[in-house]
């Protein structure tokens, strides 16, 4: 059977080849080929493009002046034939990413994750933000850990999104013969002094449980899956669970929020991306056209 490639966003950084040895890893266990790529700056985002020959003789040598680069950081830890295939292209990092993507059909895509100051994510976004945002296959941001990947926390909420992610994360876990534990966070009730409440705190957590129970954690099949309910705020509860039981990857959805939302009020995805504690695998909906928003396939079929 036909696999689909994996697709890995690469640099000349530490964090890159990280994410290579994760998409290694990964492809490996799928059976799935790597195509790398790479995104130059275009130079003429905010200058005047030259026009004529020259102009593309300049842009031909700043392209293979960045393959030659990357192609150096690489060599260490990739293979001369994946490195001889590479992609180079100018534009933006998620742009060109997500253009690669379409192109080869991947099922995956996979980056090394950095750390960004607010200030920079604010003004220019980093590429997981970016790929968080737009990418319509799953993406696959990696963490500092060199520890390959076995433990697979999935955070699911109670939406259509949070089915998706236990399936992937199932499937994930599965191909990597890992361990799966079930995450749902239920945001504690508000209190508003000025309103009775008319809501009986243990019983919404009763019955939120109860839901849980006999709508998503059956979803969780594999043999010694866990499924745990915690009560806090999403993002935090999510990040003390990571260290609590020292996750490798955590699975989350993507609900498709428009920017003005995410610039608004952000989401789980992009806050755990804002301190990724350990690999995060971001599975997107996929709008088809004149449809609604519908889930995306699960990784595993994805890449077989």
């Amino acid at each position: 059977m036909t696999r689909h490639p994996i697709l890995v966003g690469v640099d000349d950084s530490d964090a890159a080849r990280r994410g290579l040895a994760v998409a290694q890893q990964v492809a490996r266990a799928s059976g799935g080929t790597l195509q790398l790529v790479h995104a130059v700056k275009n130079p003429w985002a905010s200058s005047p493009q030259p026009q004529g020959k020259h102009a593309e003789l300049l842009d031909a040598v700043l392209l293979q002046a960045a393959r030659s680069r990357v192609a150096a950081a690489l060599a260490p830890v990739a293979g001369a034939e994946k490195i001889a295939g590479m992609f180079v292209r100018a534009g933006r990092a998620p742009e060109v990413l997500n253009a690669a993507a379409k192109d080869v059909n991947a099922a995956l895509i996979v980056i090394g994750g950095k750390r960004h100051t607010m200030l920079g994510r604010w003004f220019g976004s980093s590429t997981g933000h970016g790929l968080a945002r737009t990418a319509d296959r799953p993406v696959l941001v990696t963490a500092a850990s060199q520890e390959p990947l076995r433990r697979v926390l999935a955070a699911a909420d109670f939406s259509r999104a949070g089915e998706l992610v236990v399936d992937s994360a199932q499937e994930f876990v599965e191909m990597l013969d890992g361990q799966l534990r079930v995450l749902s966070v239920v945001e504690p009730l508000p209190v508003v002094p000025e309103v009775p409440t008319t809501v009986d705190a243990d019983e919404y957590y009763r019955w939120a449980e109860t839901d849980l129970a006999t709508r998503l954690w059956p979803r969780a099949t594999q043999p010694h899956a866990e499924k745990v309910m915690r009560v806090g705020q999403p993002v935090e509860t999510i990040l003390r669970e990571v260290t609590d039981w020292a996750a490798d990857v955590i699975v989350v959805g993507s609900h498709g929020k428009t920017a003005v939302e995410r610039s608004l009020l952000g989401s789980v995805s992009e806050g755990l991306l804002n301190h990724l504690p350990a690999a995060l695998l971001i599975v997107p909906p996929i709008r088809r056209p004149g449809k609604r928003i519908v889930p995306a396939p699960a990784l595993a079929h994805s890449v077989t």
